[in-house]
C-alpha cells in the first residue's frame, strides 16, 4: 500500500478525522479569543469594515458554531465548505495587518503582531483555504449519512 494512501486512510477518512480534531481545536480557541481579546482584534480590523467590534464578536460566534457543526456528520460537508469560505473572507484582514504592520505596532504597543508573522499568515491562510476546500470536496463525494466518515 503506498505511503500516501496509508497516511490518508481509505478515501481520505483518516486524514479527515485528524483534520476535524485539529480544526475543532483551532476554531474553539480562535472563536473564544474573539471574546477575551476583542480590543486587540478590533484594532486589526481595516478601517473600511463597518462595525468592527460587532464583526469581531460575530466571527467568534461563527467560529464556535462551525466547531460544533463539524461534529455533526450530516452537516460536515457544508461545514468544511463554510470554513474554507471563512478563511477566504479573512484574507482582507490579514492583508491589512501585514500592509499596516508598522502603524499597528504604534497603536497596539507591545501587543502587536510582528510584521514577519503577519507576512507568514498570508500563505498559511492559503494552505488553510486549500486544505478545507479539499476536505469539502472529499466529503461532498461521499453520500451524506448519519455516521460521516
Amino acid at each position: 500500500m503506498p505511503l500516501i494512501q496509508r497516511l490518508l486512510g481509505p478515501e481520505g477518512g483518516r486524514f479527515e478525522r485528524v483534520s476535524r480534531i485539529f480544526w475543532t481545536l483551532l476554531l474553539v480557541g480562535a472563536g473564544s479569543a474573539h471574546f477575551w481579546l476583542e480590543d486587540f482584534l478590533v484594532a486589526q480590523m481595516p478601517p473600511y469594515f463597518p462595525f468592527p467590534s460587532e464583526l469581531v464578536l460575530f466571527s467568534g460566534v461563527v467560529e464556535l458554531a462551525l466547531a460544533i457543526t463539524l461534529q455533526i456528520p450530516v452537516l460536515r460537508r457544508w461545514t468544511w465548505a463554510a470554513i474554507s469560505l471563512m478563511c477566504v473572507a479573512y484574507l482582507p484582514v490579514h492583508w491589512y495587518v501585514w500592509v499596516e504592520c508598522e502603524m499597528l505596532r504604534e497603536v497596539n504597543g507591545p501587543y502587536h503582531i510582528p510584521c514577519w508573522l503577519a507576512l507568514v499568515r498570508l500563505p498559511v491562510q492559503g494552505v488553510f483555504i486549500a486544505w478545507t476546500a479539499w476536505l469539502a470536496w472529499i466529503t461532498w463525494r461521499k453520500p451524506a449519512t448519519g455516521n460521516g466518515l
